[in-house]
């Protein structure tokens, strides 16, 4: 295994345990989370940050193995019937197990997210963490990966969080939302009662009617705003 790769990912768990809240506690199924050793909190919640960062050259299969790290003593090679079997199940549930003898790098973007969530999957936690999934997908392939992670939610019963800009995206996907302006939670409640013209006039600052079709939402502008007005 990359030992450079290995510590970059281990510095990830690091940090969020270390990010702490300002003011008051963050519990993770009951427990405080800076209670938390770093094997049993990677055990415990799996997040997928937006930035790739430097991945080494590793086949699918390779890299989605990294998600049993966690069970595994550092730089182990060794892989049990159940790592295996997990790694399997995981690829079968991302729709990645075709691409398993590719070259991570050779693959598309959004069958390199499908593998990164394979590999967060593969830590067999009940909870992940996404940080903006569908950044830079088209939109085809944006909502090829929130329908795969809506069925993996639905499926196998996982708890998802993710950090979504695309309004439509996180009202038509979502149980429930938390709208944040300037880092304070201004929202927040089921998405189709959320999303309001005053919604978005408070925390956009525009003004738009919200129309929903088949559980789908759609914002129309009222008004725009003129040249002028953000050169101010």
């Amino acid at each position: 295994m990359p030992n450079d790769w290995i510590v970059q990912q281990v510095c990830e768990l690091h940090l969020l345990l270390l990010l702490m809240a300002d003011d008051g506690s963050v519990y993770i199924h009951e427990k405080l989370a800076k209670e938390y050793k770093t094997k049993e909190f990677a055990k415990t919640l799996a997040m997928l940050p937006q930035s790739k960062g430097m991945l080494p050259d590793l086949t699918v299969r390779e890299l989605v193995s990294f998600g049993r790290a966690p069970y595994k003593r550092l730089l182990s090679k060794r892989f049990n019937n159940e790592d295996k079997n997990i790694i399997d199940e995981v690829m079968e549930m991302s729709n990645t197990m075709r691409l398993s003898d590719r070259m991570f790098h050779s693959l598309s973007g959004v069958e390199q997210q499908k593998v990164r969530i394979a590999m967060a999957l593969g830590q067999k936690t009940n909870l992940i963490l996404l940080d903006e999934p569908t950044t830079y997908l088209d939109i085809a392939h944006q909502y090829e990966l929130m329908e795969l992670l809506q069925q993996i939610n639905e499926t196998y019963q996982m708890t998802i969080i993710m950090v979504l800009h695309d309004l439509q995206q996180a009202v038509s996907y979502s149980h429930f939302m938390i709208a944040m302006k300037q880092g304070n939670v201004v929202n927040s409640g089921k998405p189709e009662k959320l999303l309001t013209s005053g919604f978005l006039r408070d925390v956009y600052d525009i003004e738009a009617r919200v129309l929903f079709e088949e559980g789908f939402p759609l914002i129309i502008p009222k008004t725009r705003r003129k040249i002028d007005d953000y050169r101010k």
